[in-house]
């Protein structure tokens, strides 16, 4: 049975990790560290410094998709291989983000239905980090295969104590683009079956909104905090339960390259911008 860890927003962790008998207890005390932001000098004396400090876990890999594939399908682990032997030979584990967020550029560019499209139906060009629909099928596509590569790739590494499933799941803005819209649909007729029940959850006679057939359907856009609470109750589901879909994809990924590696994440479950219920993924 696979173990799961999970991490607090923190820059020192400490993670209490227990075996399966329940018979000892590992105290693991670390950093999250950001290798791609230097070099192999560097991260000599970061190491050196983590091995004094009596550090035995760094966390990894998250916001830096684009350092492993730089161009689409040109994946280049070198780099990173050095830095994980060295936490090897000091002793220290690593938990290895897989960073499906934030996507890169090139992937932004090359199927723009990635980008956000906010409530005035601007499409905003990606210039920070969580800026991706997450629901997006061709997002999804590549995103799992970047889990793929870099699950397979360390899978097996002896420095490896765990994979990350995403950073800060939650975080981000809401894209309101036709694709979502029509994403959004396809859940509500999952869920509601007929029109008529949709009527009848969202009280459809009140304020004369009833709904007559599925492409009538529209986001909604709160004007304040109880506005249209049926709506928003069932958008905020549908938001989550992409999120959560999608992670569980990511999840059967290292479950199938790496089955003896342990799971963790930090979800942003009070982000303000977006909607999460951790709760599925716990």
């Amino acid at each position: 049975m696979k173990r799961r860890i999970s991490v607090s927003k923190v820059s020192i962790g400490i993670l209490l990790l227990m075996n399966l008998n329940a018979v000892c207890q590992v105290l693991y005390v670390g950093a999250n560290y950001h290798p791609h932001d230097s070099n192999l000098d560097q991260w000599k004396k970061d190491v050196a410094l983590m091995k004094s400090a009596g550090f035995n876990v760094v966390r990894m890999g998250h916001l830096a998709w684009d350092s492993y594939e730089p161009s689409e399908g040109n994946f280049n682990f070198a780099w990173f291989d050095t830095v994980m032997n060295m936490m090897s030979e000091a002793g220290i584990k690593v938990i290895l983000d897989i960073a499906i967020r934030p996507a890169p550029i090139w992937l932004h560019y090359k199927y723009p239905s990635i980008n956000i499209t906010n409530r005035s139906g601007d499409v905003l060009y990606p210039n920070h980090r969580y800026m991706e629909d997450i629901g997006d099928p061709m997002y999804q596509k590549y995103a799992l295969r970047y889990a793929d590569s870099l699950s397979k790739h360390y899978g097996n590494h002896p420095a490896l104590l765990a994979f990350g499933i995403d950073n800060e799941s939650g975080d981000g803005q809401i894209s309101y683009s036709e694709t979502a819209r029509q994403r959004y649909i396809s859940w509500l007729k999952k869920k509601y079956g007929t029109v008529e029940m949709l009527n009848q959850a969202w009280a459809g006679q009140r304020w004369s909104r009833r709904i007559n057939q599925w492409d009538e359907i529209g986001f909604p856009v709160a004007m304040h905090a109880t506005d249209v609470p049926e709506r928003m109750l069932d958008f905020r589901r549908f938001v989550s339960d992409e999120i959560n879909q999608l992670l569980f994809r990511v999840i059967e990924k290292v479950n199938s390259n790496a089955p003896d590696a342990l799971i963790n994440t930090n979800a942003w479950f009070f982000s303000h911008m977006k909607y999460f219920d951790y709760a599925p993924i716990a």
